[in-house]
């Protein structure tokens, strides 16, 4: 069966407007396959920034262990999660305490840039032929640069 046809797939990103982040994430024409290359607690920190539903234990579980809300062996691990509400609402800012190497930069804000550069409605206030530069900012030109590969 041929890949569904999307507006969005056929127009350019300059007219595409704004497009829910639930739907970028559930079709493969669009973000899906990098989606589905995040880890499940990625995805439910970008699902509870944009308020979307968790759905499911796995996902109520990591958004507990996001919070805090775990007991830990000496390594830093859950050993027991304890289930705290979750009320879907959308967040203007992300504030993450997450560990060296758990994809802050090169998958969580990544992803977020992209969408929010193709497809959270910005393009509607640029000027035809007006060029978009997108601060992507890090601490020093090592890890600015090393953020950008997972942009590219």
């Amino acid at each position: 069966m041929p890949p569904k046809k999307t507006a969005v797939s056929t127009a350019r990103t300059s007219d595409i407007g704004y497009v829910p982040f639930a739907d970028v994430i559930a079709d493969p024409q669009l973000m899906q396959p990098l989606w589905n290359d995040l880890s499940l607690p990625q995805q439910v920190a970008l699902k509870a920034f944009y308020g979307l539903p968790l759905l499911g234990r796995a996902e109520e579980q990591a958004w507990a262990i996001l919070q805090g809300s775990c007991r830990v062996d000496a390594l830093g691990y859950p050993i027991e999660v304890t289930p705290i509400p979750y009320t879907p609402k959308e967040y203007d800012v992300f504030v993450g305490i997450l560990g060296r190497r758990s994809g802050k930069s090169s998958h969580i804000t990544a992803f977020a840039t992209l969408y929010e550069v193709l497809f959270g409605g910005h393009m509607a206030h640029v000027m035809p032929g007006q060029d978009v530069v997108v601060p992507y900012i890090a601490q020093d030109l090592a890890t600015a640069k090393a953020n950008m590969i997972a942009i590219a």
